[in-house]
């Protein structure tokens, strides 16, 4: 059946409607007549009523066979929920509900639109054409200045994150996250893109911040403002690594300083890399879904790849050109979430575990 609980946003141009469980930050697209037979599905009526139902508008009835493969990937991919199912089947949702749980963990989150909308006036006049230009140039530049003593640098946070060292770096990546969300926050706030939560939390075990916009008036902005939303995020990010910088770079005779500023700059930089890697959840992935018009690119791909292997014919309906996409986008964003994963884990041992043991 298709759980009530689940929330329908409003069609865009193309007839695609964004379908969002509300308990998590899971989402579809489902085009006008997909969502219109997963509706059907209230766990009473029988494939012969829903397939009767589909006629409607002048188009031939669906077959009982197509509306049943239909119903197997919608419960593959979560959209409905198997209403009569046997204890085994009830454990297995459980395991698969629990397991999304432990995908993605919320820490902490909230809806910062009162906030916004008290400070809406200074925010205006700092996220001005302006403002923003400068604050680009003068982050990038600092950053630059900073080019030549990398190998200082690199030098001395490999001895900062030893041991305890690494609860500092891992204090300073936490903000770094309310920085960049901050810069998405900011730039939804500029268009009038009302925000519904900005949230911290795991996702793969990797600390993860996100921001979710109301999706259908971000839909709606031009296509240059949908990039600036995205790309406001990595200058944020920017912006924090700057200022450990300068503090790291102005406070050579205050060890304190100079030492909380080699974490700033570290958790900055270190804070926006996964967010510019396409096949990870973040801005660069948003990015690829708007030059490639496929919403929910990352569900279509790793849906097309469990097809491979379970309906072929329905994976073989789609276009060479979009297997090709699909299977390259899939595999790619499978193997590089596994290997962010490993390096966290292997980060968290090298720096906390293998000091304590060696010694």
């Amino acid at each position: 059946m298709f759980p009530a609980r689940f929330h329908v946003g409003e069609p865009d141009g193309d007839g695609r409607t964004e379908v969002r469980a509300a308990d998590s930050t899971r989402r579809w697209v489902l085009g006008r007549r997909e969502l219109r037979v997963a509706r059907q599905f209230d766990g009473i009526r029988s494939y012969a009523d829903i397939a009767r139902s589909t006629a409607a508008g002048g188009r031939p009835a669906v077959s009982v066979d197509a509306l049943r493969r239909f119903e197997a990937r919608l419960l593959r991919l979560g959209v409905l929920e198997n209403a009569g199912a046997q204890p085994g089947g009830r454990a297995r949702r459980r395991l698969r509900a629990w397991f999304r749980a432990c995908v993605t963990v919320e820490f902490v989150g909230g809806d910062p639109t009162r906030l916004l909308d008290r400070l809406d006036p200074p925010l205006r006049r700092l996220t001005g054409r302006g403002p923003v230009l400068c604050a680009a140039v003068a982050v990038l530049s600092a950053l630059a200045a900073l080019g030549p003593r990398a190998d200082v640098i690199a030098g001395e946070l490999r001895a900062a994150l030893e041991g305890a060292g690494l609860l500092g770096f891992l204090a300073a990546f936490v903000v770094s996250a309310v920085f960049h969300e901050g810069g998405h926050v900011l730039a939804c706030h500029r268009y009038r893109v009302p925000v519904e939560r900005v949230s911290l939390g795991l996702r793969w075990l990797i600390p993860f911040a996100w921001t979710r916009p109301e999706q259908q008036a971000w839909k709606r902005l031009p296509a240059g403002s949908r990039v600036m939303t995205a790309v406001s995020g990595p200058l944020g990010s920017l912006v924090f690594a700057a200022l450990g910088g300068a503090a790291w770079h102005f406070g050579h005779d205050l060890g304190p300083v100079r030492l909380l500023g080699l974490y700033v700059l570290a958790g900055g930089t270190v804070g926006m890399v996964p967010t510019l890697v396409p096949t990870l959840d973040g801005d660069a992935y948003l990015l690829l879904e708007l030059w490639l018009g496929r919403p929910n690119l990352r569900g279509r791909s790793i849906d097309h790849l469990v097809a491979t292997f379970t309906d072929r014919r329905r994976a073989a309906r789609t276009s060479r050109r979009e297997r090709l996409l699909y299977v390259c986008f899939g595999a790619a964003a499978v193997i590089s979430q596994t290997a962010a994963t490993g390096l966290v884990l292997w980060a968290a041992y090298w720096f906390s575990i293998a000091p304590l043991t060696s010694s």
